[in-house]
């Protein structure tokens, strides 16, 4: 019998870009991916941690089924300020955002994301560091609305990253980390006395139709700019004297919108699909479109194929001038300072006051969905319609005492014993339950 001890088994040779395990001081195993070599060096990212060697290399092989290729390389070389930038200019190339989106959010990124978590890898950016930049845009006074995109830019981005199966998870999803709570800006609108004394002074203006079609139509400034004779359609009607025989009736299709991008226009689609969109034009609208075609004419910058508003020297609007004549206007006609966008806001109330329906209203608008429209109006309800409201639910409930006359008849509380036609006859009692 031999006294020789049997020979240990040579453990296989690990396969190219396998990954490894080794372990730690303190027991555990640490788990490798392989992710190639960058600048001539070899990458080997920590992916996790087990209790035995077999534990860790399980970790290795789904690591490497989950993460195929050399994404791994990508997650821990490249930071989420790169990441940003990146994802910012391939959805701008792909047509997912408008110029003014890619703009603005590219100016968020600037301001405040690349600052703060720019220079973390791609790879290790947890919740921790998302919740954190929440509380400090928080401390730094960022405005809501800077806020609230900041973390529309990081949501969005890293669920692309988690889609290509660059990062396992989405840190800033809401499984993990609470949102920045916004509280909705404040609407200004004209009531409608002021918009009457507005467009009383505006009407003499060059630019007085446009401040009609904003008022009556509800039409944004970028869709003003960018209206082209073409796309609006004037018919005056027919009068035999003093009789209209015919009322003037007109419309004009909503297209293209030029809107401000960095000091420049850029001429684009409208904000959303709904967005393009025929609106009808009242007859006073059309009699104002059509004085203004005149004047346009005779100051030589009418086109059959032009922009229906331009500037003094023709061309396309300018907005900060364009902001400087409202501004004139605005201080002529003693109304309360709004922006342009408030001729909108004030359009949707004076039609919701006027008894319109939400999704008439927001089809006028042209706003993405009907849940667009309620955010914004849904809650302004004026002191007038509010007691409508109430004397009509008082009408529904007391059909035979309500109203301002006097109380009407109590709703019996549940359980009451009260008088009812049975089987058995009138003026048998029998307890009933109410209200249900």
């Amino acid at each position: 019998m031999s006294d020789e001890k049997p020979k240990k088994k040579r453990p296989t040779k690990r396969g190219q870009g396998e990954g490894s395990v080794r372990q730690r001081k303190d027991g555990r195993w640490e788990a490798r991916a392989s992710a190639g070599r960058l600048d001539g060096k070899r990458r080997r990212p920590t992916i996790g941690y087990a209790k035995t060697q077999k534990g860790a290399w399980a970790l290795v092989h789904r690591y490497h089924a989950e993460h195929p290729g050399r994404l791994a390389i990508d997650a821990e070389t490249i930071t989420l300020g790169q990441y940003v930038e990146q994802w910012l200019r391939d959805a701008r190339s792909l047509g997912h955002h408008k110029a003014t989106t890619h703009y603005r959010y590219a100016s968020l990124v600037r301001r405040w994301i690349v600052p703060r978590l720019g220079a973390i890898r791609l790879g290790r950016v947890t919740p921790d560091h998302v919740q954190a930049f929440y509380t400090w845009l928080g401390e730094q006074g960022a405005s809501g609305g800077d806020r609230r995109q900041c973390h529309s830019i990081l949501h969005r981005s890293l669920k692309v990253a988690v889609r290509a199966r660059k990062i396992p998870i989405n840190p800033a999803s809401a499984d993990y980390v609470s949102r920045p709570k916004v509280e909705p800006a404040e609407v200004r609108a004209w009531t409608a006395d002021e918009a009457s004394r507005f467009l009383a002074v505006a009407l003499d203006h060059r630019l007085g139709a446009l401040f009609v079609l904003a008022l009556l139509c509800g039409l944004r400034r970028g869709e003003l700019f960018g209206l082209r004779w073409p796309r609006v359609v004037l018919d005056p009607g027919e009068r035999r004297g003093r009789t209209i025989v015919r009322p003037a009736s007109g419309s004009v299709r909503i297209e293209r919108t030029i809107v401000s991008v960095g000091g420049r226009n850029a001429d684009e689609t409208p904000k959303s699909k709904r967005s393009k969109r025929v609106v009808t034009l009242a007859p006073f609208a059309v009699q104002v479109m059509l004085r203004h075609r005149e004047r346009q004419r005779e100051a030589g910058h009418y086109s059959e194929e032009g922009l229906v508003f331009t500037a003094a020297k023709g061309g396309e609007l300018q907005p900060s001038n364009f902001r400087r004549e409202l501004l004139a206007l605005i201080a002529k006609a003693g109304v309360p300072h709004v922006s342009m966008h408030s001729t909108r806001h004030t359009s949707a109330f004076l039609d919701l006051e006027a008894g319109a329906t939400l999704a008439e209203v927001s089809r006028r608008l042209g706003h993405a969905s009907e849940a667009v429209t309620l955010l914004v109006y849904g809650a302004h309800v004026s002191p007038g319609r509010a007691a409508e409201s109430a004397e009509r639910m008082e009408r529904t409930l007391l059909p035979s005492g309500g109203g301002r006359a006097g109380v009407g008849r109590p709703v019996p509380a549940r359980g009451t014993r009260r008088k009812v036609k049975t089987k058995r006859g009138v003026g048998q009692t029998r307890r009933r339950r109410t209200g249900e």
